[in-house]
């Protein structure tokens, strides 16, 4: 029997299991059976098709979905088998189709939305054939269509990627959407899914995709609405590249429609655009009217299209004119953006007269609003009017464009209120410059305008530069004629580094011409240094960056060859001087240059008179820091393998050319200079040089300046030489600290021995101060730096070791114990320290755990709690004399606030044991150590606190007690400032921050002078920080809370200003920013950390009201107040701060209200403090609605306390506090 005689058998009989055995069996291929069905008659395709439709109804009614055994399995075979029946008999020539084929096929698209979705494949399947079965037109393709195109919507919306050709067919498929009634409820979902693909990226970027979102707009009048709302709804959050694509879908939309749909999609779509847009916000990162502007753009970049010009004539025409002349400013501006992204408005229809009014009606708009008072109008105007100038200069009458640019120029330049006005200016007229036509115009108009180079603006400045920069390239116009070289050069010495790199930009071609003779190149740059030798400087900074590497090694060879020919000419009775293959002088045997009496000499100036000489000092020493600078700029380049010949021969020329400088020039800054550059060359090819430093730095002065050894100590660690220089430091250091010498000379490495040689012994002079200061600029070096902490590491652990005696130093000279040490300077003490703190840190590997270095530091912080913060108490109490404690506030809720020892409100406000953290980069941390030696005149600053001190010689015994109360309190100092910085590079750990919230308690409670109240609060800042990033505020070992702390600051805060009413603003101006950063760092992180934010506030609540209470006590709170500056001074202070954000308000009048719902009130002053608060925050806009809260609980407790008091012949605040109630009540109302 033949294959298709059994195939059609097994049909009739309705034997599915013998059909699916034959075909399994058979393992027909598509091929096979195409060929099968081929040659089969329709009659036997009708029999054929009978059979397997029965078939499938009964496979299709025994299915279910969620089965997910044998019998689920079955019916997806099934289905795959009729499947590929019907895609060979659907490709059958003449595309015959039996009617039992038809009726299974139907079935087929019955169920496709239904079966698994893990059956993706053969859901897909089926659905390549339905559409093929749409495209081919056949028969009932209708019933076929619609689960098909909902299971290509749905695909594509749940789908990660979607392709293009998964588009594409869903294109295919959209005119089944016309026979679709969107109304009806069943279509729900289908429209569902389509508002899901304006939500999808991939419908966006393929223009098909865009194109089927455009076409479903076309499709019914209310779903017009829906598919707008969506967008509306996408927009604010879809990224900036699809805001034009959007503007695209509305124009196709609009393109394809006519009659009622065009006119819906005209007023509900674009004309609701425009009206979003005229009236939306323009702040933020992503503007509303920013997102629709860009979403309209499109449309009004379509004007050349027919009906476009007089559909924006229309649909603008109601809202665009008058929002020009509301009063908002927002609206205003936005309607110009919008006028000058559609000008001009025509209307093609209209005669010429008409045409010339319309447009003469939007210049005379755009021509008053360039003196709109709102500068972010005049800002739009100014940027709108330029470009319009600039797309349509020839089109624009000259009365007009005179009209335009003389306010431009003669006002808006000039306007002294907005920056961003001026900015505006600039920038708008460097656009314009792009339009040729303006050229002879602006030539006479922008000399107006050079004066800008000075704006006290930088982004006017800027802008300026790049105007500048725009003309360079316009023949017709000079640039000279604009600004003068020497303003150019001028702003170049001292501008901000975005304005000098235009200005180098614009000077470069003029400075540096690789394509002039040598003579010329030297020549350009001294002129340059004639006019402004400093500029000179930052020029070349900046030159470097518009240079190839090769050129910059040129130009250096150059300035170098240069000057060692002005210094051989001076050896050589000013004859000239030949060079070699290298570019460098020929030398003899002496090691003189040769001469060539036809060689050029080198011109100051253009006609030759004035050779420069050693005489000219300034014009060689710039060249020198050229050199310098440009060496510094390219080192790195330099360092990388392609470029190590080049590097090798720079070096080469280099070493020659150092040694004879260092013969002929004697002034400091150009030994400086030649210095930096032997630095850079290899310490074998400059030995002599080399050898002397070590030497040299033995020799500075001990009270030398960074200028005096900064050069010396670099060079020597560029050269490998860094062992000798520790190795003195070592040396030095060992004599001040531990007492004891060593011998000279030493070994430089550990393990060898010194070969005994004949040398020159130096006698033994210490000089610590010294040493310390060399460590300290070596390790705040970053070349320096770099190279110790790479090649160096147990020297610098050796040092450290050295440098930890200096504690036991200190605590010598603090306790007053009669040591051979007391009479050690205090200054060397704090630099010593310092440089130990710095080396706890770089010695940290990053790698590594780094318990070792939190380990000591824990160990410092309790050594200052117990040994350095009881000498604080001694001047504190020698500061308050014998004077006898009192209480500053003392109220019947029983908030104590007087006693540095007691916390506030301790019986209504409990410490928390939650915490917070932060961590930064170790860069951080290095830059905000300690100023050290760097820094003398912050170093003698700290040193007078040591008033009233002896000078220190090798005979005195004793320091006296000012003394080690002001070491005491630097070096305590010096410790808060490293452990805020440590910790903010994320060394530390829970158990540092409990021993520094308890020294800084500490330090509270014995600083009665408040000196170090801002270090103090800015450690506990940074506490909050670390904790929080650590998560440590939920740990149960935390002892100390931030809120417990500040409360110690609010009480000693409290104190001061009860003692010290004539000196307090200075100190409360001091702790300002710190105190706002705690508050904002609190805040920031009151949604995770909630209790410690509540904590905080409900101390800061107690610590206002209670001043208040204690002022009204005293009888001086007076009348309310017209602003929070007339307030107590501590309530003042913080409400300053708490103002300041939205959210800091909020939390500190929830706060108040919590308060005052749960405290107790028995007192009338402290119900009169809390009228006057709260009267006088509502004048200041201070959250109204929870201050009208407040009054509301006022009012009962002031009725009960005049019951209480009963009548009385005194006048009763009571009787004032309820008229403040109802007028404050009033005033919110």
């Amino acid at each position: 029997m033949t294959h298709r005689a059994e195939l059609i058998t097994l049909a009739i009989k309705e034997d599915l299991d013998g059909l699916l055995d034959f075909m399994k069996n058979r393992k027909l291929e598509d091929k096979d059976l195409f060929d099968t069905l081929a040659s089969c008659s329709k009659r036997q395709l009708d029999d054929l098709w009978d059979g397997v439709q029965k078939m499938s109804l009964v496979t299709l009614l025994c299915m279910d979905a969620n089965d997910k055994g044998e019998s689920l399995e079955k019916c997806l075979t099934v289905l795959n088998a009729v499947l590929n029946l019907a895609v060979c008999t659907l490709d059958q020539d003449g595309h015959y189709i039996p009617s039992g084929m038809f009726e299974a096929v139907v079935l087929l698209h019955g169920i496709l939305m239904s079966l698994p979705e893990d059956e993706d494949t053969l859901k897909n399947n089926m659905s390549k054939f339905f559409e093929r079965w749409w495209s081919l037109n056949l028969k009932g393709r209708e019933e076929l269509a619609i689960q098909t195109l909902t299971y290509l919507l749905e695909r594509s919306v749940k789908l990660d990627t979607v392709s293009a050709s998964h588009l594409k067919r869903v294109w295919d498929m959209r005119d089944i959407l016309t026979v679709i009634h969107l109304d009806d409820n069943s279509s729900d979902h289908l429209k569902e899914l389509i508002q899901k693909c304006f939500r999808k990226s991939e419908y966006m970027k393929v223009p098909v995709g865009r194109r089927f979102l455009s076409f479903v707009f076309t499709l019914n009048t209310d779903f017009v609405e829906n598919c707008h709302q969506t967008v509306k709804n996408i927009l604010p959050f879809s990224p900036k590249s699809w805001w034009n694509k959007y503007g695209e879908i509305y124009f196709q939309a609009w393109q394809r429609t006519s009659g009622t749909l065009r006119e819906k999609i005209e007023q509900h779509c674009i004309q609701d655009l425009m009206s979003h847009a005229i009236h939306a916000q323009r702040n933020g990162s992503k503007p509303m009217s920013s997102i629709l502007l860009w979403v309209l753009g499109y449309i009004h970049k379509q004007k050349r299209l027919k009906g476009v010009d007089e559909m924006l004539l229309r649909l603008y025409g109601p809202i665009l004119w008058r929002s020009l002349n509301v009063a908002n400013p927002t609206v205003r501006a936005n309607a110009v953006v919008l006028l000058c992204d559609v000008f001009p408005l025509t209307n093609p229809e209209a005669n010429s007269v008409d045409d010339d009014a319309l447009l003469q009606k939007q210049l005379d708009h755009l021509r008053t609003l360039l003196f709109d008072p709102s500068h972010t109008v005049r800002i739009v105007v100014i940027q709108g009017v330029c470009r319009i100038m600039s797309l349509y200069w020839e089109l624009i009458p000259a009365m007009v464009i005179k009209a335009f640019i003389t306010p431009l120029v003669q006002e808006l330049a000039h306007d002294a209120s907005s920056a961003e006005v001026r900015h505006a200016v600039f920038k708008s007229l460097t656009a314009l410059m792009d339009n040729h036509l303006c050229h002879p115009m602006m030539k006479t108009i922008l000399p107006r305008l050079g004066e800008h180079i000075f704006d006290i603006s930088e982004m006017v400045r800027v802008a300026f530069m790049n105007l500048l920069l725009r003309v360079q390239n316009i023949r017709t116009i000079k640039l000279l004629a604009i600004v003068p070289i020497e303003n150019l050069l001028s702003r170049l010495e001292s501008d901000t580094p975005p304005v000098c790199r235009r200005i180098v930009k614009l000077l470069y071609s003029s400075y540096i011409v690789f394509s002039q003779p040598l003579d010329e190149q030297i020549s350009r740059i001294i002129q340059m240094i004639e006019v402004n030798p400093c500029a000179t400087r930052v020029f070349f900074l900046y030159a470097v960056k518009l240079m190839t590497l090769q050129e910059t090694v040129n130009y250096m060879t150059t300035l170098c060859r240069f000057v060692l020919v002005v210094v051989m000419k001076a050896n050589r009775n000013n004859h000239d001087v030949t060079f070699d293959e290298h570019g460098l002088p020929t030398l003899d045997d002496d090691g003189l240059p040769t001469l060539d009496e036809d060689q050029v000499d080198v011109r100051s100036d253009e006609d030759g008179d004035g050779e420069i000489t050693m005489k000219d000092e300034t014009i060689l020493i710039k060249i020198l820091d050229g050199l310098v600078i440009m060496w510094t700029s390219v080192s790195d380049e330099l360092f990388k393998r392609q470029n190590c010949d080049l590097r090798r021969d720079l070096q080469k020329k280099m070493s020659i050319a150092v040694p004879q400088m260092l013969k002929a020039f004697q002034m400091p800054q150009a030994y400086t200079a030649i210095v930096m550059l032997a630095a850079n060359v290899s310490a074998g090819q400059v030995p002599m040089l080399s050898s002397s430093f070590m030497s040299k730095l033995r020799k500075v002065d001990a009270d030398a300046s960074i200028d005096d050894y900064g050069v010396l100590l670099e060079a020597m660690c560029k050269w490998g030489k860094a062992a000798e220089v520790l190795e003195q430091i070592s040396d030095w250091l060992k004599s001040e600290v531990t007492g004891s010498t060593a011998s000279l000379p030493t070994a430089s490495k550990k393990g060898k021995t010194m070969k005994k040689t004949v040398c020159f012994v130096d006698p033994i002079n210490p000089k610590p101060k010294l040493a310390v200061n060399f460590l300290l600029y070596m390790l705040r070096n970053p070349i320096c730096q770099q190279i110790l902490l790479s090649t160096r590491k147990e020297e610098l652990a050796e040092i450290r070791v050295i440098l930890a005696d200096v504690q036991k130093v200190i605590d010598g000279i603090v306790a007053g114990e009669d040591r051979p040490d007391a009479g050690v300077d205090p200054e060397f003490l704090e630099w010593a320290f310092s440089a130990y703190l710095s080396l706890l840190v770089l010695l940290n590997d990053a790698n590594e755990d780094n318990s070792n270095s939190v380990t000591t530091l824990k160990e410092l912080v309790m050594w200052a709690d117990s040994a350095l913060v009881p000498a604080l108490t001694v001047k504190s109490e020698q500061s308050e004399g014998q004077r006898q404690k009192k209480k500053l506030y003392n109220t019947t809720l029983g908030m104590s606030m007087l006693a540095p020892d007691e916390t506030l409100s301790e019986t209504l406000l409990q410490p928390t044991k939650k915490l917070y953290s932060a961590t930064s980069g170790m860069s951080l941390l290095m830059s905000q150590v300690e100023d050290g030696s760097n820094e003398k005149s912050e170093s003698v600053t700290e040193m007078s606190m040591y008033a009233g001190a002896a000078t220190r010689g090798q005979g005195q015994k004793r320091s006296t007690s000012d003394d080690r109360v002001g070491l005491a309190q630097i070096i305590l100092t010096k410790l808060l400032k490293f452990c805020n910085s440590a910790l903010l590079v994320g060394i530390g750990d829970m158990q540092l921050t409990n021993s520094l919230c308890n020294l800084c308690t500490g330090c509270l409670e014995a600083d009665g002078n408040l000196e170090m109240l801002e270090k103090v609060i800015g450690c506990l800042c940074q506490v909050v920080e670390y904790r929080h990033a650590n998560h440590y505020e939920t740990h149960d070992d935390v002892d100390v809370s931030v809120p417990h702390c500040m409360g110690k600051v609010f009480n000693v805060m409290a104190t001061y200003l009860k003692s010290h009413k004539s000196t307090y603003e200075q100190v409360f101006s001091d702790v300002r920013n710190v105190l706002s950063e705690m508050f904002t760092t609190v805040i920031q992180h009151r949604v995770t950390e909630g209790q410690i934010h509540k904590e905080l506030m409900a101390r800061t609540v107690a610590t206002i009201l209670a001043e208040h209470a204690h002022t009204s006590r005293e009888d001086d709170l007076g009348e309310v107040k017209s602003g929070i500056a007339a307030l107590p001074p501590l309530s003042s202070l913080i409400l300053t701060i708490l103002h300041s954000k939205v959210s800091s308000r909020e939390a500190f009048v929830q706060e108040m209200s919590c308060f005052l719902k749960s405290a107790p009130f028995t007192d009338r002053h402290m119900v009169h403090g809390c009228v006057h608060l709260i009267h006088t925050l509502q004048k200041t806009k201070f959250c109204g609605a929870v201050l009208l809260e407040c009054l509301d609980l006022l009012k009962p407790v002031l009725a009960n306390l005049e019951m209480e008091e009963g009548d009385t012949d005194q006048p009763s605040d009571i009787t004032r506090d309820e008229q403040l109630l109802k007028v404050g009540s009033c005033e919110q109302d």
